[in-house]
């Protein structure tokens, strides 16, 4: 079908009209008839629809503990720092990061490891913060301290140092925070947060979405 109408615009090309007046009609038809033509090769080749099959659950949600920050919580993000095959989750205060881990089907504290610097002045009424995992460290920032926090297991032990002033809101973008405020950027323009994420499609490339 699709040779067919390749060969009906070759033919109609061929058979142009010889006076000029009639070119606008002639080139009309053609596109009517290619675009006719690819309309049936389209409804000729129409995919197959399968209706979806419901899934049936097999889980559940299970509470499996609680525990108790000490400040107020900034952020939180899940990564496998330790590289023991399971995920951390970390949690991230006014004050320190918290690693917590599930063990015997109940949240343990795994460590925590406190912000040093300088605090920020003026501290935003509002606290935030944030959390992103690169290239095997957590990189924290709060807004009650001037210097973010890089985190990482170190013989079997969480430790943390000072890193740059900022917020690392993505991997390889830092965002400045507007002193005493709960924002990013401009006064006149804020960013009141990013959420990036690390994807694969599905030809295998990596994509990074923000």
């Amino acid at each position: 079908m699709v040779r067919a109408a390749l060969a009906l615009g070759i033919v109609l090309c061929g058979a142009a009209p010889a006076h000029a007046g009639s070119a606008d009609d002639y080139f009309a038809r053609l596109a009517a008839a290619a675009k006719q033509s690819l309309d049936d090769v389209i409804a000729a080749r129409a995919p197959k629809l399968v209706p979806p099959v419901p899934v049936k659950l097999v889980w559940k949600p299970v509470r499996l503990g609680s525990f108790d920050p000490g400040s107020p919580l900034v952020a939180l993000t899940s990564a496998d720092l330790d590289r023991d095959g399971k995920a951390e989750l970390y949690a991230v205060t006014t004050r320190e990061v918290i690693a917590l881990g599930v063990v015997n089907r109940k949240v343990t504290e795994r460590g925590r490891v406190e912000f040093v610097g300088e605090p920020a002045m003026p501290a935003s009424r509002d606290p935030v913060g944030s959390a992103v995992v690169d290239k095997g460290e957590l990189i924290a920032s709060s807004s009650a301290w001037d210097s973010e926090l890089r985190v990482r297991w170190q013989a079997g032990a969480l430790v943390g140092q000072a890193g740059q002033t900022g917020a690392l809101v993505c991997p390889g973008e830092r965002l400045a925070r507007v002193p005493g405020r709960n924002h990013f950027g401009d006064p006149a323009t804020p960013v009141y947060g990013v959420q990036c994420a690390q994807l694969v499609d599905p030809i295998g490339a990596p994509l990074q979405m923000r």
